[in-house]
């Protein structure tokens, strides 16, 4: 054994040794009931440890099928995507949490996550801070719209850093509707180039989405708030213990199918903007049509009402397992951003 004196190393002798032990087991002979009385009150003992318990199963609405949500086997596909992602920070001023699951009806049949979503804190030359949160749906028909989902969500990034100036300089201007179309033209534009780069149809990376810059600094308790997308996906506000919808004439449920929805990269001018300001206790959702559609049963609307509207928020996981709920004839990949004012 080697042992360490004044800085430097010696061997000890089996005699040290010896003494060494003999001393330590008179220690913790002495001391041991003074750590037992001294353990902190909040360490369960072996009795209280329960054994055998399981995560609780996502809740069922109606009479889904008994096999809905085995996994039958993994996606072979090109860039084949994880079958949940969660994510979330609490910010200065705000909460947020997301999270998109692969659909029962793909895990069923071995086929890649279309969803994809993004979440990153932007800011302009003023110092200003904003959360950029958005969730895009990938044309269930296109054999790489899960690419073209998370490049929408990527590029859509790019794009918002690099006007951000010109966005907040007309945020409250009629000027904004046009400045966010061409944000996303140019999105559009990036996702076609990187396609016809690999000599592929832009189509085939065909995607919905809907993002919110959202204001980290409240003002007067209003939090300004602008929401933007193509296509079906959605945005809700949670306030007063029932989801509103953002776009005008649209109720929770009320979506197009994949045949008939305006998609990216081709589609850039169907772009809907909205200024929103929400109260201190809103809470924003944004969500693909994977959620929105079974929020037709108002079993469903209420539980997510109840589970998100007060305290305390719920962590991640706590966060993908709500949104793991199964729901009789909804097996489509859901994916679901929330923000929460603090």
């Amino acid at each position: 054994m080697i042992k360490g004196v004044s800085g430097r190393k010696h061997i000890v002798t089996d005699s040290e040794v010896a003494e060494t032990a003999d001393a330590t087991d008179e220690s913790s002979a002495t001391a041991s009931p003074d750590l037992e009385a001294e353990a902190p009150a909040d360490v369960a003992t072996d009795s209280e440890i329960q054994t055998g318990t399981s995560f609780p199963a996502p809740l069922h609405y109606g009479a889904p099928h008994p096999n809905m949500g085995e996994l039958r086997g993994l996606p072979n596909v090109f860039q084949a995507v994880p079958d949940i992602i969660v994510d979330g920070a609490d910010l200065t001023g705000l909460t947020v949490r997301a999270a998109s699951l692969r659909g029962d009806d793909h895990r069923w049949y071995g086929e890649t996550r279309q969803d994809s979503m993004g979440l990153s804190v932007v800011g302009d030359s003023a110092g200003i801070q904003l959360l950029l949160a958005c969730v895009a749906d990938g044309i269930g028909s296109e054999p790489l719209s899960h690419l073209g989902s998370a490049l929408a969500c990527r590029y859509l990034k790019v794009e918002i850093e690099a006007s951000l100036d010109e966005i907040l300089g007309h945020r409250n201007s009629p000027q904004i509707t046009l400045i966010i179309q061409r944000v996303i033209a140019r999105v559009g534009k990036r996702m076609a180039h990187h396609a016809e780069e690999r000599g592929m149809d832009p189509k085939r990376l065909s995607t919905t989405l809907t993002a919110a810059l959202v204001d980290m600094a409240p003002a007067d308790g209003a939090r300004y708030t602008l929401l933007f997308g193509v296509g079906d996906s959605s945005a809700l506000v949670l306030t007063g213990g029932r989801f509103d919808p953002v776009w005008a004439g649209e109720a929770a449920g009320d979506t197009i199918s994949d045949s008939g929805t305006a998609a990216l990269p081709g589609q850039a001018g169907a772009a809907r903007v909205i200024v929103r300001e929400l109260a201190a206790n809103d809470v924003l959702v944004i969500c693909t049509d994977g959620l929105i559609n079974p929020m037709k049963n108002q079993d469903v609307s209420a539980q997510l009402a109840t589970s998100w509207a007060g305290e305390p928020i719920p962590g991640l996981v706590e966060f993908a397992w709500q949104l793991g709920f199964r729901a009789k004839s909804y097996g489509d990949d859901r994916t679901a951003v929330c923000v929460w004012g603090r």
